[in-house]
């Protein structure tokens, strides 16, 4: 067995829907655009897309009646790329739909409902699965991207 890279992190949070603890949040997806070495404008767009998502994922839990919504935030270090997953219980919200291209050819999720996109990022997915709602944005490091310069 092979001793786990230290250069890879992965940091989970559990947050409730409390301004606090979203201030944490923020903290802990700059940090972890900062150690992939994102351009400002980058690490800006990473943080705030991730907390569209946990604030839309808050949302879905109070629609569906939780008292205490609870999401997990994942931050996880790759060699070409930083994923953040939002996790949480229940089935996705029929509203968000991963889109087509933003304007610097990224992908992007939208609420089909008007809300404002979740932002620029390389890659959204979704997926809901033994009861709990996935979202993963996913931003490739550009010296180790071969098709995308910034």
């Amino acid at each position: 067995m092979t001793p786990a890279d230290p250069a890879l992190l992965r940091t989970e949070c559990i947050l409730q829907d409390d301004s606090r603890l979203m201030a944490g949040a923020s903290a802990v997806l700059l940090d972890a655009a900062r150690r992939a070495n994102l351009s400002e404008s980058a690490q800006a767009g990473l943080k705030d897309a991730a907390l569209k998502v946990c604030r839309a994922s808050f949302d879905v839990l109070a629609k569906a009646g939780e008292k205490t919504p609870t999401i997990q935030l994942v931050t996880s270090d790759f060699p070409d790329r930083v994923e953040v997953t939002i996790d949480y219980p229940g089935e996705m919200a029929a509203e968000f739909e991963i889109t087509a291209n933003g304007p610097n050819g990224e992908l992007s999720g939208e609420f089909s409902d008007g809300g404002s996109a979740i932002g620029p990022v390389d890659l959204v997915s979704r997926s809901t699965r033994d009861g709990r709602s996935r979202v993963t944005l996913t931003k490739f490091l550009p010296s180790r991207n071969s098709y995308r310069n910034d």
